[in-house]
């Protein structure tokens, strides 16, 4: 890890930071459909640039520590910033 322009860390490690939906729907064995409908509905974190969404890999990342750390199922909402304002 290395500290990045606002401090916090950031890996260096040369994996991908950012999966697109396609990529990230593939890899949960879920449709992309369902995935964009999670993400609308604020129940899975994601960035959304205009009408691109794209999923930070380091969420998917911890989302699977936890469930493996846990032995049990983890909810992805519990990843989502709540909505200031």
């Amino acid at each position: 890890m290395a500290k990045g322009r606002t401090g916090q860390e950031v890996p260096v490690d040369g994996g991908p930071h950012f999966y697109n939906v396609k990529e990230a729907a593939l890899m949960l064995r879920v449709s992309e459909q369902t995935l964009h409908r999670a993400i609308d509905a604020d129940e899975f974190p994601a960035i959304r640039i205009r009408n691109r969404k794209i999923i930070p890999a380091v969420a998917i990342d911890e989302m699977v520590e936890a469930a493996r750390a846990g032995n049990k199922a983890i909810d992805p909402a519990d990843w989502v910033a709540p909505k200031v304002g």
